[in-house]
C-alpha cells in the first residue's frame, strides 16, 4: 500500500488521530481501522503484524503529482485568469478558512457546465473526498503557490495603472514651457550619458592601443 492508495477523507481522519493527544488512543490500532477497516480486537498477532507492516507508507512524504485536465467527469480550470468573480471570491474565503475540499470545489467543474449551474456542488465536493490524497492535495499546493503569484503581479498591475494615470493628469496641467522643460532635463541626462559611454569606449580603444604598441616595442627590441 502507498499513498496512492489513500483517499482524502481517510487521510484526514489519519492527521486526526497522529495528532491526537489523547493517551488513551492506540493510534495503529486507530491507523489500521481507518484504512483497512478492520477490528484489531479479532486479530491473532501475527494478522496485527501484518497490518503494521502494511502502514510503513505513512512515515514517507506524500508525493507530487503532475496536474491534469481531467479528473473523472470533471474538468479542471486551471487558469485563475479564466474564472468568474463568483469563482474567485470563493476561493478566497475557502483559502483563508483552509478548506481543501471547498478549494477544489471551484476549480472542478462538470464538464460543459458553468460554475454553480445546473449541478450539485455537494456531489463535486464528495467526489474530491474520494480522490486519492496525492492527487488532491497536489492540486491545492498548485492553486495556492499560482494565487500568491496571480494576486502579487495583479497588485503590481494596478499600481502601475495608477502611476499611468497619475503622470496623465500631472502632464495635463503642465504648461507647454514646463513640458518644454522636463524634456530639455531628459535630453541633457541623455547626452551625458552618450557622452561617458563613448568616453568609455575611447579610453578602452586607448588602452588597447598602448598595450599593443608595447609590444611591438618590445618585438623590436629584442
Amino acid at each position: 500500500m502507498n499513498w496512492k492508495d489513500v483517499r482524502y477523507y481517510q487521510y484526514e481522519q489519519i492527521k486526526e488521530v497522529i495528532e491526537s493527544n489523547n493517551e488513551y488512543l492506540d493510534k495503529t490500532v486507530g491507523l489500521i481501522d481507518i484504512l483497512f477497516n478492520v477490528d484489531c480486537n479479532n486479530l491473532s498477532l501475527s494478522e496485527y503484524g501484518e497490518y503494521c507492516k502494511k502502514l510503513k507508507f505513512i512515515e514517507q512524504d506524500i508525493p507530487v503529482a503532475e496536474i491534469k485536465d481531467k479528473y473523472g467527469k470533471y474538468k479542471l480550470i486551471k487558469e485563475l485568469s479564466n474564472i468568474k468573480t463568483n469563482q474567485f471570491i470563493d476561493f478566497q474565503h475557502f483559502a483563508k478558512s483552509k478548506d481543501t475540499v471547498g478549494i477544489l470545489s471551484v476549480f472542478l467543474i462538470p464538464e460543459n457546465k458553468e460554475y454553480l449551474q445546473d449541478y450539485d456542488i455537494e456531489e463535486v465536493k464528495e467526489y474530491i473526498r474520494n480522490m486519492n490524497v496525492v492527487d488532491v492535495l497536489s492540486i491545492y499546493s498548485f492553486f495556492l503557490l499560482y494565487s500568491q503569484t496571480y494576486i502579487k503581479c495583479f497588485q503590481l498591475s494596478i499600481i502601475n495603472q495608477k502611476k499611468k494615470l497619475k503622470m496623465k493628469i500631472r502632464m495635463k496641467r503642465l504648461t507647454t514651457f514646463q513640458i518644454c522643460k522636463l524634456y530639455f532635463r531628459y535630453v541633457k541626462k541623455r547626452m551625458k550619458h552618450i557622452v561617458r559611454l563613448w568616453k568609455c569606449r575611447l579610453l578602452k580603444c586607448y588602452i588597447s592601443f598602448r598595450l599593443s604598441f608595447t609590444k611591438m616595442s618590445k618585438k623590436e627590441k629584442e
